[in-house]
């Protein structure tokens, strides 16, 4: 698969996750891991207020 956007997310609680995915994706279709590469689900993340949010 071809992604084009790649980024991590650091969270207020301390959760960090990492991501690829494609312009126009839908949100809750992207992938997110931790820092030990285990897929975290979007609906563990949603809401969740964050500290910052890189994208490459």
């Amino acid at each position: 698969m071809n992604f084009d956007t790649e980024g991590e997310i650091l969270f207020k609680d301390g959760l960090k996750v990492h991501f690829k995915c494609w312009r126009g994706q839908w949100i809750h279709t992207i992938k997110y891991f931790d820092e030990n590469n285990e897929e975290v689900p979007y609906n563990k993340i949603w809401g969740r207020r964050y500290e910052y949010d890189k994208q490459n």
